[in-house]
């Protein structure tokens, strides 16, 4: 096993489909143990980055590795660590769970009872594990999935859009599960367009539009990053020009209230240097930038035209 402390690790990954840009430049560093979340709108590049690195896609250029294994060339000492849920799932729906389960473990040419009876009871099914799937719920029915992708104890997980089209009910539940799998020690691969899904269950991100990566990092620095203070002060003329000795434009909101882009970490000293300048503080409120708002700011400026290669890509 390669010492690699990256679980997935992406140089210039790419991929053109003719003159159509599908993914350019992918980089990515993710940490073992990480429960990552990959963020775009549909037809983003999400799907086609998790087909590169599941090696169902060539990449055009780049190159990427999977716990210090190359994705196009080892492909066969990776499989051993990975499950995967890229498209709906599917199941005989005349057997029951447990059937379904057994019948992919015979498929691997497998047969251990006791695993399916484990991550029957991981993802909280074990209560219908006898009944015919057919009269499983769409959440149900994605929790089995995730079963199936962990009978072989992977350490990675590649969840494409699990909650897509769930009830919110559904949802929750897939939303704990990935939280109870990310504690358990895995790491989680997790393709979304929904944000606030996101912000509540990863530790870090990438945003990716249009085929093009915008940023990555950890939830809470892309977060305190668009942080700011509410502040109600009089008279609001004061507030601007102390504002503006911290090198930041307030925005105001009313006669009486701005909006300061700073951290909360400022608050003492922009009080103190209000009530020196003669302003009567009334309230000073920290506000905490959402996932959601982040996207929108980063993702505004990459809406121009369909990007193409330089020169004709192989498919």
């Amino acid at each position: 096993m390669s010492p690699s402390t990256l679980a997935i690790e992406t140089v210039g990954l790419s991929k053109f489909f003719g003159r159509r840009c599908a993914a350019r430049a992918i980089n990515l560093a993710i940490p073992q143990g990480a429960v990552f979340g990959f963020l775009g709108p549909n037809g983003a590049g999400k799907t086609t980055t998790i087909r590169m690195l599941l090696g169902l896609v060539r990449p055009t250029s780049g190159n990427g590795r999977i716990l210090g294994y190359d994705i196009q060339r080892e492909r066969a000492a990776i499989l051993p660590y990975i499950g995967a849920l890229v498209e709906s799932p599917a199941f005989y729906p005349y057997l029951s769970g447990q059937d379904n389960l057994r019948i992919l473990m015979r498929t691997a040419r497998q047969e251990n009872p006791r695993r399916i009876a484990q991550v029957l009871e991981q993802v909280a099914l074990t209560h219908c594990a006898n009944d015919r799937v057919r009269t499983y719920s769409l959440g149900m029915k994605q929790r089995l999935a995730i079963a199936a992708t962990l009978l072989n104890h992977p350490r990675i997980l590649f969840l494409d859009e699990p909650t897509n089209g769930l009830d919110p009910a559904g949802t929750v539940e897939i939303r704990q599960l990935i939280r109870q799998l990310g504690s358990a020690g895995h790491t989680i691969f997790l393709s979304s367009h929904q944000l606030h899904e996101v912000e509540q269950v990863c530790t870090d991100v990438a945003i990716i539009n249009r085929g093009q990566m915008i940023t990555q990092g950890r939830v809470t620095d892309l977060t305190r990053e668009g942080a700011a203070l509410l502040v109600t002060a009089e008279p609001l003329a004061l507030l601007q020009v102390v504002a503006e000795r911290f090198g930041v434009q307030p925005q105001v909101l009313d006669t009486h209230t701005a909006r300061v882009p700073l951290a909360s970490e400022q608050i003492p000293k922009l009080v103190a240097a209000l009530v020196n300048a003669g302003a009567e503080v009334h309230q000073v409120t920290p506000q905490h930038s959402t996932l959601e708002q982040r996207f929108l700011e980063l993702t505004a400026a990459g809406n121009g035209a369909p990007t193409t290669p330089d020169q004709p890509a192989h498919r």
